[in-house]
């Protein structure tokens, strides 16, 4: 059971089976900038006009009610998961839930460092690990048993992507969490390099089509 992205390795523990799916930054944008520091509130939002194709998916929740954590202290990235997590539950496909302290999260939310890739097709700026049952599927999409999803702040910081931009990496990586794969079209928030596009309808009912709505 093998799916690949750009260079995932997938294994198989017991009867479940884990993935990584990543979000590069496009080769024309690598250049070795220092990130201005702005955090201001991304107060506007609209979806964005689809093509005909659904966005597509390999898996799914089990149920449309899902919560989530964020691990991390910095109050700038909290408001950039914040922001994707409340532009997908706008989509009303799902419900995405915080979860309570001290209860486990179907998905973490988090930041980490990582050293720059070689990767012809470009630095990954976040990456999702998802975990889910290889056997158990509901209308033919395996069941999600738990996903962490991080933004690479090192790489976003080199590359001076805006507080905009990040938002639109973690939407990307949320949609990975959510079960969606990768995108064909460049207008979609789930092409896998592409940090100006937001969530479009096509994302939206490829989303729909997944969870029956």
């Amino acid at each position: 059971m093998q799916r690949r992205y750009r260079s995932a390795l997938i294994f198989i523990i017991t009867l479940l089976t884990a993935c990584v799916t990543g979000f590069v930054v496009p080769q024309d944008t690598q250049q070795s900038v220092q990130a201005k520091a702005t955090s201001y509130m991304h107060m506007s939002y609209a979806f964005s006009a689809g093509t005909a194709t659904a966005t597509p998916g390999c898996y799914r929740w089990q149920d449309t009610t899902i919560t989530y954590k964020i691990d991390n202290s910095s109050a700038y990235y909290q408001q950039i998961w914040n922001s994707a997590v409340k532009h997908w539950n706008d989509a009303n496909v799902v419900t995405l839930v915080a979860a309570k302290p001290g209860d486990k999260a179907d998905m973490t939310l988090a930041t980490a460092t990582t050293k720059k890739t070689t990767s012809a097709t470009g630095d990954a700026v976040g990456l999702t690990y998802s975990s889910y049952h290889s056997s158990q599927k509901i209308d033919n999409l395996n069941v999600l048993v738990s996903t962490t999803s991080y933004i690479y702040t090192n790489v976003a910081t080199q590359m001076k992507y805006s507080q905009l931009q990040r938002e639109h990496v973690a939407e990307h990586e949320l949609g990975h969490a959510l079960g969606l794969e990768h995108a064909t079209s460049k207008n979609s928030v789930m092409y896998y390099a592409n940090k100006n596009k937001s969530i479009t309808t096509s994302d939206i009912r490829g989303l729909a089509t997944m969870y029956d709505n």
